[in-house]
């Protein structure tokens, strides 16, 4: 006979008494845990992503000091003292303990390997991003939710590896990480940190400490590269798109910062504020009107509740009030300013359970306040007297001397908008870096995501748009701020502090490559016609970046292939071109110069990267011909990953310093 359990719980005597009277309840069903947001595969990919790009890293770092700034650099390292301004603190700690726990090598090259550590873990999280990303956009894509998920891991994988090889194989990721010169580039796997905690957040929005912990690298991003502040637009879009609520709280604190500090600078002379730029006050109040301008409509959006509506209102009077009471209000100012403190302390209590932005406002404030407080340190290392201290910044005026960047030249003078010519120039040196980085062909490759932005679901979308916006910020507002001109000192010095826009570039070249594969692998019989068109393209793009190649390599930055019958003879834009009337070798001696370079000693690395890039499509097309009727994707897949030969051998030249 069957023993009948004991109830040992006040839950079984309950419920039995409910059944008594009639009445059933039952427990709520528990909280099903959410899986973990990076899978095997991703990490695996970050792993190998970092091993090969440090290996790739260390087999060619300089063996000592450099050029440019390389000596003053490797003696701040040393003494972990003070560097040019803007000082570069955290920089200075962080090259300073690769020094210290590095028993062997010259100082340089010990700095070397940090900077090349760093550099590598940034490729690979930014390699996790794209394997996870692709998996997200895969699922986000009614078209392609159903994929096999043994294609699906796999399209993640080589995605995410080959846009990270990307990323380490740039002509200026690679070659400012392997020695000491520039700064700008130890910049970019910060930011890419930020990125990756922005989508872990993303992914799950309850789960602040991601926002906050990004925030923090956020605020070093700010002590290590002052152009990395640009993108705080781009990052508040994100958070926009990943939860419209919060947004709300960081568009309206956006709008109360421009209007006070709109009343201080007209109304308190600050020689800071005063000293602005034309292009920067144009930058400053385009965020603060679109920043107010979107708040409303968040508030729409979001179906403000009058409480809440009257406690923004009165979040706002606050920073108002107090920023009129310093310019004349007086003790006025002063209650109007505690009246709205009470005000906003009771409607806040009143709405903590529908909405706390303001409170994580507060919180990422501080965290942010905290990453960028390492600057204080410059005054603590000037302090103990180091051989490399940069206008003394233990004094208040060398402190704000190394923080406003001192005596190096601010940026543009003129208004955002200077020309049509010279906009035009600035987004075609933007795309041009961009095609010398990853080539024409992966900037088409890049653009695709664009072309089903519409299929995605919202998350996706919204992390799409939130990228986009990001590269906005550090691409084309940056090249406007350094106002770039045609002048080779301008193009060539600035072209370092687009590497980060770069690494933005690369995560979408990694969806674009997910986007092909999944459709040639979910949908082969109606995207086959298709795969001809975009092969036929890519051929055409690669075939451009060989004579691109043939003229730089043989006669110069200015060479080109001549096209007699081209018009307009005068026209500048054609010394911008890899063609053009005035060319210096014809179509017919193309193949003559291709082949010299496989002669001996003939040095033709950029030419042979330029037949692989070319082979890659053709390759592709020639699979399409013999599979009708289930797709190439393990062929597609394997020319995917050759794409990093193609950048490895174009920068080789100008990147390793291996015993040099």
């Amino acid at each position: 006979m069957e023993i009948p359990k004991k109830s040992n719980s006040k839950t079984n005597g309950s419920e039995a008494g409910n059944k008594q009277s009639g009445k059933v309840t039952t427990a709520p069903p528990a909280a099903v845990p959410l899986s973990p947001m990076f899978r095997r595969v991703d990490w695996l990919t970050f792993g190998l992503t970092f091993l090969i790009i440090w290996v790739v890293y260390l087999w060619t770092l300089a063996p000592e000091l450099t050029l440019e700034d390389s000596g003053e650099l490797c003696t701040g390292s040393f003494y972990a003292g003070i560097p040019h301004p803007p000082g570069y603190p955290f920089w200075a700690i962080y090259s300073w303990f690769w020094t210290f726990i590095l028993p062997i090598g010259n100082v340089a090259w010990r700095v070397e390997v940090g900077q090349s550590f760093a550099a590598a873990m940034g490729c690979g999280m930014l390699a996790m991003m794209v394997s996870r990303g692709s998996s997200m956009l895969m699922e986000g894509i009614e078209d392609l939710a159903n994929i096999p998920r043994t294609w699906e891991s796999s399209i993640c994988f080589v995605s995410g590896l080959v846009s990270g090889l990307l990323t380490g194989l740039d002509g200026f990721m690679w070659g400012e990480s392997v020695v000491i010169n520039r700064i700008s580039v130890f910049a970019v796997p910060w930011m890419i940190a930020v990125t990756l905690c922005l989508m872990r957040w993303s992914y799950t929005p309850a789960r602040l400490r991601y926002l906050y912990l990004g925030m923090f690298l956020y605020g070093i991003c700010a002590t290590i590269h002052q152009t990395m502040l640009l993108s705080a637009m781009g990052v508040e879009v994100i958070i926009i798109m990943a939860q419209p609520r919060l947004g709300r709280s960081f568009a309206l604190t956006n709008g109360v910062l421009y209007l006070c500090i709109s009343i201080a600078k007209y109304y308190l002379q600050i020689p800071a504020l005063q000293a602005m730029a034309s292009v920067e006050t144009d930058v400053f109040n385009v965020v603060g009107i679109l920043s107010i301008g979107a708040y409303i409509w968040l508030a729409a959006a979001t179906k403000i509740s009058p409480q809440e509506l009257l406690r923004d209102a009165a979040w706002f009077g606050i920073f108002l009030f107090f920023a009129l009471a310093a310019t004349g209000w007086g003790l006025f100012g002063v209650l109007l300013c505690l009246a709205c403190l009470a005000a906003f302390i009771k409607l806040a209590w009143d709405t903590r359970k529908v909405d706390y932005g303001w409170l994580v406002i507060i919180i990422c404030g501080l965290v942010w306040i905290l990453g960028v407080s390492f600057y204080f340190y410059e005054a603590i290392s000037c302090m103990t007297d180091p051989p490399m201290q940069w206008g003394y910044p233990r004094t208040v005026e060398g402190f704000f001397h190394a923080l406003s960047r001192g005596q190096y030249n601010s940026v543009s003078n003129g208004p955002f908008f200077e020309g049509f010519g010279r906009m035009a120039f600035q987004l075609w040196y933007l795309i041009q870096g961009l095609a010398e980085s990853f080539s024409w062909v992966l900037i088409f490759v890049g653009l695709l995501p664009f072309l089903i932005i519409g299929r995605m679901h919202r998350r996706e979308r919204g992390w799409i748009i939130g990228l986009t916006s990001m590269y906005f910020c550090l691409a084309v507002l940056l090249v406007r701020l350094l106002d770039v001109t045609p002048d080779l000192s301008t193009t060539d010095l600035n072209e370092v502090f687009l590497t980060a826009s770069h690494a933005l570039f690369a995560i979408l070249i990694g969806y674009g490559l997910t986007v092909i594969t999944a459709y040639v692998a979910n949908h082969y019989a109606t995207v086959r016609k298709w795969c001809f068109v975009g092969g036929s393209l890519a051929v055409l793009l690669a075939f451009y970046c060989l004579v691109k190649a043939v003229g730089k390599l043989y006669f110069g930055q200015s060479g080109q292939m001549r096209i007699s019958w081209l018009p307009f003879n005068d026209w500048i834009g054609w010394g911008y071109l890899a063609f053009g009337p005035k060319g210096q070798f014809g179509i017919g001696d193309l193949f003559h110069w291709v082949i010299q370079a496989f002669a001996p000693h003939q040095y033709g690395l950029p030419v042979l990267a330029s037949l692989v890039l070319m082979a890659l499509p053709v390759l592709f097309m020639i699979a399409l011909v013999f599979y009708k009727n289930r797709g190439p994707v393990l062929i597609l897949l394997a020319l995917i990953l050759v794409t990093p030969i193609f950048s490895a051998m174009t920068h080789w030249y100008t990147s390793e310093q291996r015993n040099h």
